[in-house]
């Protein structure tokens, strides 16, 4: 934990709500490109993270990804302490 440790509390208000997870960043892709578009792109390589598993696997739909992303971000959000970047 960046905050807590010491001489580190002056970085941490520094990037406090700047920092983007993959989960944001996917989301943010697929509600611009379209859910298809981004899974297309990411299938070759569906199986090195498990957000582009989750949300990008065969057979979920765009409504279960978008729920599946905006749920782990918020799990994210609760251990990141305050350093992902808002919605």
């Amino acid at each position: 934990k960046l905050a807590p440790a010491p001489g580190c509390g002056a970085i941490y208000a520094r990037m406090t709500g700047r920092v983007f997870s993959l989960d944001q960043i996917l989301l943010l892709l697929m509600l611009y490109f379209g859910h298809e578009t981004i899974r297309s792109m990411i299938e070759p390589n569906i199986g090195c993270d498990k957000a582009f598993e989750e949300a990008f696997a065969p057979g979920v739909s765009a409504v279960e990804a978008e729920a599946r992303l905006r749920s782990r971000i918020t799990i994210l959000r609760s251990q990141m302490l305050g350093l992902l970047a808002p919605d």
